[in-house]
């Protein structure tokens, strides 16, 4: 089950473990910019989008 799976690297982010972050960000970016697109029309902006909300939860 996924939110299980995230929840294990949550708790190891909320740990420190910078890398936990790093899997997150990579089972969620896609979904992130396209959220961002949809609501800009502009792939420089989702893209500014996305990282802010990245650096946001980190």
């Amino acid at each position: 089950m996924k939110t299980t799976n995230d929840q294990f690297y949550i708790e190891k982010v909320l740990k420190g473990d910078a890398n936990a972050f790093a899997f997150l960000v990579d089972s969620y970016k896609k979904m992130i910019f396209t959220l961002a697109f949809k609501m800009t029309k502009n792939r420089e902006e989702a893209e500014e989008i996305c990282q802010d909300a990245f650096i946001k939860a980190y």
